[in-house]
């Protein structure tokens, strides 16, 4: 019975290991555009992606995005004009970003109502880099691949499992879409 369960255990943690993906980056699918996004792990190559939902009509406020198979979700921000708040939300979920500071993009306050992450730049200056302003939930780090070139991404995600994947969304897009140079 002992050695049933061992083996029961190994399948168990091996088949989770499997199916997990680690998401390591992000980058523009097209070199001279920032309206569609690659997501890559080193193992598997690319995983996900970030569309803006509208490119016929540039519109940046409404996004839709899918990790793996299963996850999708949309990316909006409520009311159109207002640059400090945004939804993600995916299967029922929202996830609400807001600016911590008014008319500071550089810290975002982001919560499901049950987690709540800080995300900041890690330089007030500098748009290249975010992390997590608490590590009560693991550590999440975010930065350019070379520096001041918003294409392409690394990313350090050592969160813990109950942040959910639509909370991880959430922080890549809040760093990346906040980099870019569209003004």
């Amino acid at each position: 019975m002992c050695f049933l369960k061992s083996i029961l255990l190994i399948l168990f943690l091996t088949s989770g290991h499997l199916q997990a993906q680690v998401l390591e980056g992000i980058g523009t699918k097209w070199n001279d555009e920032y309206t569609e996004w690659e997501m890559f792990s080193e193992e598997d190559g690319v995983i996900g992606e970030v569309r803006m939902k509208w490119l016929s009509q540039l519109n940046w406020t409404e996004w839709d995005y899918t990790i793996g198979e299963e996850h999708r979700g949309t990316i909006k921000r409520p009311w159109k004009d207002d640059k400090s708040q945004w939804e993600v939300r995916s299967f029922g979920e929202i996830i609400t970003c807001r600016t911590a500071w008014q008319n500071d993009l550089t810290e975002w306050k982001i919560t499901d109502n049950n987690i709540t992450l800080h995300l900041r730049t890690r330089f007030k200056n500098n748009y290249n880099e975010w992390e997590l302003r608490n590590d009560n939930h693991g550590f999440f780090a975010i930065y350019t691949t070379w520096e001041n070139d918003a294409r392409e991404w690394t990313i350090i995600d050592e969160l813990d499992a109950d942040v959910s994947n639509s909370m991880k969304m959430a922080l890549i897009f809040m760093a990346v879409y906040h980099s870019l140079p569209l003004d």
